[in-house]
C-alpha cells in the first residue's frame, strides 16, 4: 500500500510538473511585439503617460510600464518615436452590409453575394482608418464577422444585431407602397428577404416582438435592435410617428434579457424614447429630436446616448428621395441641442457614426469627431471612442463574443488594439481625422494590419 500511494504521489508531481513546463512552452510560444519609446492615451485618462513601453503578448497585452521593458528574444521591437499610442476605435452605430445602395438595390440589384464582397471591403477601410471594433445595429453582419474573426476577411470586430425589429409601417420596413404585408394572406414572398437574410423582422404586439427577438438572437445576434419610431431613409414612418407601445418594448427587453444581453432602439422623439426608458431599454441611438426633459430622463434612468451623429454625407446619398432628404435636414437640426443637455445631465454616451447607404456616409465616418468639438475636448471625445463605447458593448455579457479582456483600453490584459499616430490627438482631434497622413500603425488582435513607420 505504502509503495502504491508513493508512486502516486511521484505520478502525480511529475504531472504537475509536465503541466506547468508545458504552460510556461506554450507562453514562450506566443509571439511578442514591443513598442517602446511611446505616449499612451489609455482610453481613461485626460493626459498621455509620456516615456512608456507597452509589451504585448499574442493577442493580448502583456505590460504597460515606464521606461524598458524586458521582453523574449524574438520579440518583435517597434521604437515608437515619441508618437501618441492608444486603443483602437469603436464604432457603436454601424450598418455594414449596407455600403453601396438603398433598399431597391438590395431587393433587386444586388445578390447577397455581391453585397458580401462589397461589405467586405468596406470593413477592411474601416480597420485601416483606426477602427478595430464595431456595433452594427441592424444587418446581416453575423456572418461577416464570423469571418473576420476567422481570418478570412479583414476588418474589425463586429457586435451585430443582425435583423432589426420593426413595427408594421416602421423604419425597416422597406416594402414598396403595393407589396402585401409578409404576415397577411395573399403576400406570398413578397418581403421575405427582409427576414430570410437577416435584414429586419416586422413583428407587432408583444408576441410578435418576442419571437422576432429570439430569432434575432437565434441568428446570434450580440444586442438586439428596435425600431422605436420614424427614420430617415424610409419613406412611410413620419419622424413624429411611434414604433411600439410599452408592452411591446418591454417584450423585447424581457426575451433579450432572458438571454443575458440588452435592447438597443433607434428613435427620434420624445414619446418614443420615454415609452422605451419605461419598459427597461438602457441604450438610444439618434435621439436628434428629443427636449432637455427626455434627456435628463435618459440620464435618471441610466440610458446610454449609444450614438448621436451628424453625418457629413447623409444628404449626398444618391438613393434618398426629396422627402428623405427633408427628414434628413429636420434631425440634424437638433443635433447640437441635444448634444449639448447630454454633457449637461451627465448622460453616458459612446461614439457613433451610423455610416450607411453610400460612399459618402463612410468617407466621412471620422467626422463625427468635427462635429462633437464644438461641445467636447479631443480627450472628452476619444474616451467617447474608446472605453465608453467598450463599456457599452460589454453589456452584451455572456453574448460578447470578445470575454479574453477588455477592449477599449491600454492595460495588462486588454486586447491588443492598438494604434500609433503622430503627434497628440488629446490636444489636436485633426490628428486622428486624418489618418492616412498621421494614422502610422494599426494593430487589432495582437496582428498588425498597417505599418508606415
Amino acid at each position: 500500500m505504502f509503495i502504491k500511494k508513493s508512486l502516486l504521489v511521484v505520478g502525480l508531481i511529475a504531472g504537475i510538473a509536465f503541466a506547468g513546463s508545458a504552460a510556461a512552452q506554450d507562453e514562450k510560444s506566443k509571439p511578442q511585439v514591443l513598442f517602446t519609446n511611446v505616449n499612451v492615451f489609455d482610453g481613461k485618462n485626460d493626459m498621455l503617460a509620456e516615456g512608456m513601453s507597452v509589451l504585448v503578448e499574442g493577442n493580448l497585452i502583456k505590460k504597460v510600464a515606464k521606461g524598458d521593458i524586458d521582453a523574449g528574444p524574438n520579440a518583435t521591437v517597434i521604437d515608437g518615436g515619441g508618437r501618441t499610442l492608444m486603443p483602437g476605435l469603436i464604432d457603436t452605430h454601424q450598418h455594414i452590409m449596407i455600403t453601396h445602395g438603398g433598399p431597391t438595390d438590395y431587393k433587386s440589384k444586388i445578390d447577397p453575394y455581391m453585397n458580401a464582397y462589397q461589405s467586405s471591403y468596406e470593413a477592411e477601410r474601416m480597420l485601416l482608418k483606426g477602427f478595430t471594433t464595431i456595433r452594427d445595429v441592424g444587418g446581416p453582419s453575423v456572418s461577416l464577422g464570423k469571418a473576420i474573426d476567422q481570418g478570412l476577411v479583414i476588418g474589425p470586430r463586429i457586435y451585430s444585431s443582425q435583423g432589426a425589429i420593426t413595427a408594421t409601417s416602421g423604419h425597416m420596413d422597406f416594402r414598396n407602397y403595393n407589396e402585401y404585408h409578409p404576415n397577411m394572406q395573399g403576400s406570398g414572398v413578397t418581403d421575405a428577404w427582409l427576414a430570410m437574410l437577416g435584414w429586419a423582422f416586422i413583428a407587432d404586439g408583444p408576441a410578435e416582438v418576442r419571437r422576432a427577438t429570439r430569432e434575432a438572437l437565434r441568428f446570434g445576434a450580440t444586442q438586439i435592435k428596435v425600431m422605436a419610431g420614424g427614420g430617415v431613409a424610409s419613406l412611410y414612418d413620419p419622424l413624429e410617428s411611434v414604433g411600439y407601445s410599452e408592452a411591446e418594448f418591454r417584450a423585447a427587453v424581457e426575451a433579450a434579457k432572458d438571454y443575458d444581453t440588452y435592447v438597443a432602439i433607434h428613435a427620434y422623439n420624445d414619446i418614443s424614447v420615454r415609452r422605451a426608458i419605461k419598459a427597461g431599454v438602457l441604450d438610444c441611438v439618434h435621439c436628434h429630436l428629443v427636449n432637455e426633459e427626455t434627456v435628463k430622463m435618459m440620464a435618471d434612468a441610466g440610458m446610454w446616448l449609444g450614438s448621436l451623429s451628424n453625418p457629413p454625407g447623409l444628404l449626398e446619398i444618391s438613393w434618398f428621395t426629396d422627402e428623405n432628404r427633408r427628414k434628413a435636414r429636420t434631425i440634424l437640426t437638433g443635433y447640437d441641442n441635444v448634444m449639448g443637455w447630454a454633457k449637461k445631465h451627465g448622460l453616458k454616451i459612446a461614439f457613433g457614426t451610423d455610416a450607411a447607404g453610400g460612399k459618402a456616409m463612410f468617407d466621412g465616418q471620422l467626422l463625427e469627431f468635427k462635429a462633437r468639438e464644438k461641445h467636447f475636448t479631443p480627450a472628452e471625445m476619444l474616451k467617447q471612442a474608446t472605453s465608453n463605447s467598450a463599456e457599452l458593448l460589454a453589456m452584451s455579457n455572456s453574448r460578447n463574443p470578445y470575454k479574453a479582456g477588455p477592449l477599449g483600453v491600454i492595460q495588462k490584459g486588454a486586447y491588443a488594439d492598438i494604434l500609433l499616430y503622430d503627434g497628440n490627438p488629446l490636444k489636436n482631434i485633426n490628428i486622428v481625422t486624418a489618418p492616412a497622413k498621421t494614422l502610422r500603425l494599426v494593430m487589432k488582435d495582437g496582428k498588425i494590419y498597417k505599418n508606415t513607420l
